[in-house]
């Protein structure tokens, strides 16, 4: 009996080894393991949210300097209306208009008119530029440089007008059309109509180290066809430039935003490879350690980077995002002290199994549920941080909608206050529900379309309006994008009340139809002034020649006016031309028919569709009325009150008829009653 008692031992022994070796390293593998995958889940859910916070901050300041390069647009269309109100603008009117439109936009250097001038006129426009900006030449950039004397060409356009003067003032008299490339853009503007912008330029008046470019408007005579690019070309009078900083302008359209640093460049992709760069700026206040060219050369670190590109000017512009040395990267202190306990735990359970098996094996199964729950309560943080991040960071109202269906699922304090429903009053409401107008308001298929197009863009900036829980609607700017939180993906709106914006753009519409209405008439009759009369005769021509209808036409003037200022004053005088002027607008009583000062005390009548007879009765209807109203005139030889000539025209306008011998003809008339002895009509 004692042999079998010492073999039972002998026999256990290796099994024990065996366990005893087995287990440890099975333990220290598992745990080696479950601290990788710790370590792994810890820098996913970090770079998930570095790459979420720099996507939202780049995506913003993408849309905010594509919006800043479109806005410089308006002001070149306000200087384009105002010549197109105007018949011509002078220097202290251009100085006038535009000032007020500088001090909104720090980013312009200056705003300009050039006209085209043929070298029959250089020394006549030099001539008389000299007397408002004395030493005014035609000048060209020397190679070195320096600003020279124009060389001679067949055609210039020189900077005439230019705003502001103090600080530009090597830019007045600059030909525009010296510089080829920058003639290319001037020719693409002509032939186009279209508002065109050049590649990058060294300003002639830029002291700093940054580039710009210009914005180029053409200029037309106003009344010409212009469907075709030789019309263009011939009735081309000149150009409207803006020019802009793009260093500044990219500036100011990231003032009002929130620091962050992310390094920015954008590139012209219609210039050449060496002349695409415009601008490189650092997004950290001391520059960083590398240059700032460097940063955009080879793949961007860890993947970010963000690009938005787009039209602008007949050019193709591209804005380029990356962070800056030293931010949104990915810290490996926490994973890495993860990892570190994980391994040190898993030595140390697997030294316990020596000693001791079953303890060793309880704080294994401790250590993985520990580890899982470590990793849950992480994740969970992690969203919730996310969450609470994009719904505090901004004052805006902010919305998160269902993908599949539209419904809303949450919407911050401020959007339900702006939109009056509290959070469950839109829980039961979809997106259409509140979008009265825009592309979000449309059939559930289009929903579909448009949430899949989401899919293959960061974001999406779209307008609409709105609809509040009492009915009202008001516009909104609404900045959409896909996200994704924990295994569920939202639509998350934030929505920005645009109505002071939309405000502002109707008054500046109204204002410009203002100053277009009293460009056309008279300030001191009141009637149409003779730019008006000219287009509305020239019109109603070509549509009488079109539709073989007649046009009839009075020329009046007041006999011996010179006489009864001379006696009565400037003050009557002027009186006088208004009581007249009086006297034809009530004659008239079709919409059709137009009253007009031809010029001085000349004053004229259009009378389409009118018959000879009715247009001859006109006349004598007027001439009466005039002289009833009896207006002292002592001095005149033909009566003691204000009378008036006459001059009659009609015609039924054939193919090659000519609009100015018409004129002429009904002037002859006139001229012919007031050799007659005057107070008389005279048929042409």
């Amino acid at each position: 009996m004692s042999g079998e008692g010492e073999a039972a031992p002998k026999l256990e022994r290796p099994r024990w080894l065996a366990v005893a070796v087995w287990l440890p390293v099975m333990v220290f593998v598992v745990g080696v393991a479950a601290s990788l995958l710790v370590y792994s889940v810890a820098r996913n859910n970090q770079r998930l949210q570095v790459t979420s916070r720099f996507a939202q901050a780049a995506g913003t300041r993408a849309s905010a300097i594509r919006r800043a390069f479109e806005h410089g647009v308006d002001t070149t269309e306000s200087i384009v209306a105002l010549f197109a109100a105007s018949e011509e603008v002078s220097r202290e009117e251009f100085g006038d208009f535009t000032r007020p439109l500088l001090k909104g936009h720090p980013a312009i250097q200056a705003v300009s008119w050039a006209p085209v001038v043929p070298h029959a006129r250089r020394s006549e426009v030099e001539r008389r530029a000299a007397e408002s900006v004395p030493g005014f030449r035609f000048t060209n950039r020397a190679t070195q440089g320096q600003m020279v004397a124009a060389a001679e060409a067949e055609e210039y356009v020189p900077v005439l007008y230019l705003e502001p003067f103090s600080g530009n003032e090597a830019a007045i008299g600059f030909d525009l059309a010296s510089n080829p490339s920058r003639r290319v853009s001037l020719e693409k503007a002509r032939d186009t109509g279209a508002i065109v912008a050049t590649g990058r330029i060294r300003l002639v008046q830029e002291t700093g180290n940054q580039y710009g470019f210009l914005l180029i408007a053409p200029i037309y005579r106003s009344g010409t066809d212009l469907k075709t690019v030789p019309a263009r070309q011939r009735e081309s009078t000149g150009f409207a430039s803006v020019v802009f900083r793009v260093g500044d302008l990219i500036s100011s359209a990231m003032a009002l935003l929130e620091p962050v640093e992310i390094d920015v460049a954008v590139f012209d992709d219609t210039a050449p490879p060496e002349e695409s760069r415009l601008y490189i700026s650092s997004g950290l206040a001391s520059g960083g350690d590398l240059p700032e060219l460097e940063r955009f050369e080879g793949p961007p670190r860890d993947g970010l980077e963000h690009l938005i590109s787009f039209d602008f000017g007949a050019r193709r512009w591209t804005v380029v995002m990356r962070p800056a040395p030293g931010h949104f990267e990915l810290s490996t202190r926490g994973p890495r002290l993860m990892l570190a306990g994980g391994l040190a735990l898993s030595t140390g359970v697997a030294t316990l199994l020596l000693l001791l098996r079953r303890r060793a094996l309880q704080l294994e199964r401790s250590n993985r549920a520990l580890s899982r729950e470590v990793v849950e309560r992480e994740a969970a943080e992690e969203r919730l941080r996310l969450f609470q991040s994009l719904i505090h960071a901004s004052a805006e109202s902010i919305y998160f909608v269902e993908p599949e269906t539209g419904r809303f699922t949450y919407a911050n304090e401020q959007a339900t206050r702006e939109s009056g429903y509290s959070l469950a009053e839109l829980r039961d409401l979809t997106v259409q529900g509140v979008i009265a107008e825009g592309p979000l308001a449309e059939s559930e298929v289009d929903w579909s379309d448009w949430v899949r197009s989401l899919e293959s863009q960061p974001a999406s900036v779209i307008q609409g309006r709105q609809r509040r829980k009492g009915g009202e609607t008001f516009p909104v700017e609404l900045s959409v994008s896909l996200a994704t939180i924990g295994d569920r993906r939202f639509i998350v709106g934030i929505a920005e009340d645009i109505s002071e914006r939309k405000q502002a753009e109707e008054q500046q519409i109204e204002v410009r139809e203002r100053l277009l209405a009293l460009s056309f008439l008279d300030g001191l009759t009141g009637i149409a002034n003779r730019r008006r009369f000219d287009e509305y005769l020239s019109t109603e021509w070509r549509r009488a020649a079109r539709a073989s209808t007649s046009l009839g036409l009075i020329l009046l003037d007041l006999d011996h006016f010179k006489l009864y200022n001379d006696r009565y004053g400037h003050l009557l005088g002027d009186e006088c031309l208004r009581k007249v002027a009086g006297v034809l607008e009530s004659s008239i009583s079709r919409p059709a028919d137009l009253v007009a000062r031809f010029g001085g005390e000349e004053m004229a009548v259009l009378l389409p569709d009118t018959s000879k007879n009715g247009a001859v009765r006109m006349a004598e209807k007027i001439r009466l009325d005039v002289e009833t109203l009896e207006i002292p005139h002592r001095d005149s030889p033909v009566a003691p009150v204000v009378t008036v000539s006459l001059g009659v025209g009609w015609r039924i306008p054939a193919p090659g008829d000519s609009l100015d011998k018409f004129v002429e003809a009904v002037d002859a008339a006139l001229y012919r009653a007031k050799r007659e002895g005057r107070n008389r009509s005279v048929v042409s």
